[in-house]
């Protein structure tokens, strides 16, 4: 049975509501571990096809290896839309002294060119090397490219 209306809390006071609190506010600035930080810079001066793997090797990822990196980007995109903006990112930022170095970072993962960093492409520069070094993860992706691109011959060949 529904409550009547005068009997029910307003959205006011739902939206002010601590368990409400615990999982909707964000904080002003995120701190980005230094691990992440230094994949980020890797990601940057990575090859264009290295690039390109790691953003598919992300969205092959189990949940347990995504949790780190997602939590870092739901802090950071403020107004929920699944995507990264600049201003986002430069005014979540902790670290204000290398802020621009490190938009300058996150710039770098929008491999779409979209003027977004969607959260596979977050993911994909955030990973570490132990994630996408692994054997098999290398494997699921070297098929992907040779079945896509090139018929699944076993090899991924340049300007096909």
């Amino acid at each position: 049975m529904i409550a009547p209306a005068d009997k029910r809390i307003s959205s006011q006071e739902v939206l002010n509501h601590p368990w409400v609190k615990k999982y909707t506010e964000k904080k002003e600035t995120v701190e980005l571990p230094l691990i992440v930080t230094r994949n980020l810079k890797k990601f940057k001066s990575a090859e264009r096809v290295k690039k390109v793997v790691l953003t598919y090797l992300a969205t092959q990822l189990s949940e347990k290896e995504m949790e780190p990196i997602k939590k870092l980007f739901v802090a950071l995109d403020k107004n929920g839309d699944g995507k990264l903006s600049m201003e986002e990112i430069e005014s979540g930022l902790k670290d204000k002294e290398n802020s621009r170095e490190l938009v300058d970072l996150v710039k770098s993962m929008d491999t779409d060119e979209s003027g977004f960093v969607d959260y596979n492409e977050f993911l994909a520069a955030a990973i570490g090397d132990e994630i996408y070094l692994n054997k098999n993860k290398l494997k699921q992706a070297f098929n992907m490219f040779d079945k896509v691109r090139y018929e699944e011959n076993g090899r991924i060949e340049a300007g096909r």
